[in-house]
């Protein structure tokens, strides 16, 4: 329960002083509840349970007791009413002299004043834009050196300037805030997800602080340019507009060398060393060449440092042979290797380009396989299928959740077309494959090999995308197939190699998967 205060706006005239500066009255010198702790006798107990809790002090009008129930009201804390209010009728109030025994100005005193300086434009008009004032001291930077300032006090009228008073080190004077300060370079906000560019120039980019408040400014080495589509530094003649004219280059970088023998559990690039975080896998120390040491973090997740690399990678899983393959002609499994998937209504029908069967669907099934879910293809990869749609309408292959979690693989039919998209790096390409008869059996294939992406469609190569540089994107969301889809899918083959446009033609004519160490079957 709080004391009633009953204040009066027209306190500060009466103990306004005549001199030539203004003054203003500050908080009161004495807090209003002291750590004062009062012994009760049975009678002030007895009164703090009829009362708010607050009592008179016996010793003095000016105070007042504020029992403490946490100790059964036997003690209470001493406390004073503000200047020049007396406690009475269980509040601090103005003394209306019906209690001639009691004298304000024996028990409690005025507050006291602090000296109030002229507004900021009187000052430096007087004194100069270095000036300030505060509590009647006005200071006055040093012109020539902002480390250091004067003092000159106002109510002093023998008191002139002093001698300089250094500021301590790393700070100036601040005029506007009349203080020292440290001197600090404002630093950018993060404006992209970890790295983005360019920055001042086409031979940078920014890296974003962990917690986003920030970037720091990094520099392309050995002439490359800064490579926006890639969000990386890249060879001038794989990037496209400005970047691609700009020169950079660093004529006194040379790489360190690296130490010949390492401890298994440390890896070295360009003279530093680096190690694992023992309790972090995404996050790696290093040694440099003169001896420093520092820590990192991967900056893009899900990513893990690896030794054998020594770089960051991708959380994935790698594919165990190197290609896999779903035939559908007795069931839903790989024929290499047994992966199964999960299938939902779909069933084995004998609409087939090869074997004894293939997937069908209604359009209300689909068959997903948990084996891609992270699963890892990398810089080159094959995915082949046969589809045959009654109605071009649904989805033959999707991994994503229609959501937050944005495909890697999006290969579907709308109107009269097949669109195929696929994400590498990070950056989804799509292309849009024309016409597409129904009922009619048509083989699709993705390849990425040789840093180009290649979409084929009954074999004929239908468009190329170079350069594409980087891993196939993983999603942590299970392959899907047929969702939405009405028709037939056949023979569904994934690599991790491209294959050359004479072994797609060998795949979509005689079923011939070649496995990357020349093993063929069909």
């Amino acid at each position: 329960m709080l004391v009633q205060l009953y204040v009066l706006a027209a306190i500060l005239p009466i103990f306004a002083l005549s001199v030539s500066l203004q003054k203003r009255q500050v908080s009161v010198s004495e807090n209003q509840r002291s750590h004062e702790v009062v012994e009760l006798s049975e009678e002030q107990i007895v009164e703090c349970g009829v009362t708010k809790g607050f009592i008179p002090d016996p010793i003095d009008c000016c105070h007042f007791l504020q029992c403490d129930p946490s100790n059964n009201n036997e003690t209470a804390f001493r406390s004073l009413c503000t200047y020049p209010l007396i406690w009475k009728n269980e509040a601090c109030i103005f003394d209306d002299g019906s209690n001639p025994d009691c004298n304000v100005s024996e028990c409690s005193s005025p507050p006291i004043l602090d000296s109030v300086c002229p507004l900021d434009n009187e000052i430096k008009s007087k004194y100069g834009p270095f000036a300030c004032c505060v509590n009647g001291i006005v200071y006055m930077g040093n012109s020539s050196d902002a480390g250091s300032y004067q003092q000159h006090n106002l109510e002093d009228e023998d008191s002139t300037f002093g001698d300089m008073i250094d500021c301590p080190k790393g700070q100036i004077f601040n005029a506007a805030d009349c203080c020292c300060e440290p001197t600090y370079t404002p630093i950018p906000e993060c404006v992209g997800k970890d790295l983005y560019g360019p920055a001042s120039t086409c031979c940078s980019y920014y890296q974003c602080f962990a917690n986003r408040t920030g970037s720091w400014e990094r520099s392309c080495m050995g002439g490359t340019v800064w490579n926006d589509v890639i969000k990386a530094c890249d060879s001038p003649q794989q990037v496209k507009g400005p970047c691609r004219e700009a020169i950079c280059t660093n004529e006194t970088f040379v790489p360190a060398t690296c130490p010949e023998n390492l401890p298994e559990d440390m890896c070295c690039q360009n003279g530093v060393r680096y190690t694992l975080n023992q309790n972090d896998s995404s996050r790696y120390n290093f040694i440099r060449a003169d001896n420093t040491t520092d820590s990192g973090m991967c900056d893009r997740e899900p990513k893990l440092f690896k030794i054998d690399t020594c770089s960051c990678a991708s959380i994935t899983e790698e594919v165990e042979c190197d290609c896999l393959h779903w035939p559908f002609d007795e069931d839903f499994e790989d024929s290499f290797t047994h992966v199964s998937s999960r299938q939902d209504g779909v069933n084995i029908g004998p609409q087939t380009v090869f074997g004894t069967g293939a997937a069908e669907f209604s359009g209300n099934d689909l068959l997903s396989i948990r084996y891609f879910s992270g699963a890892w293809l990398g810089a080159e990869f094959t995915i082949a299928l046969w589809f045959r749609a009654t109605t071009i309408s649904g989805s033959l292959l999707f991994n994503g959740d229609h959501g937050a979690n944005s495909p890697s693989i999006d290969i579907g039919l709308e109107g009269s077309a097949a669109n195929a998209a696929v994400r590498v790096d990070g950056v989804l390409y799509t292309v849009m494959l024309t016409p597409i008869d129904p009922n009619a059996y048509h083989h699709l294939a993705i390849v990425k090999a040789d840093s180009s992406l290649m979409f084929y469609i009954n074999g004929d190569l239908a468009y190329t995308e170079s350069p594409v540089r980087g891993d196939y994107t993983p999603s942590d969301i299970p392959l899907q197939i047929g969702e939405g889809f009405t028709g037939s899918i056949d023979e569904f083959v994934v690599c991790t190699f491209g294959y050359s446009p004479g072994q797609i033609k060998e795949l979509m004519d005689n079923n011939v998967i070649t496995q990357k160490l020349n093993v063929t079957a069909s």
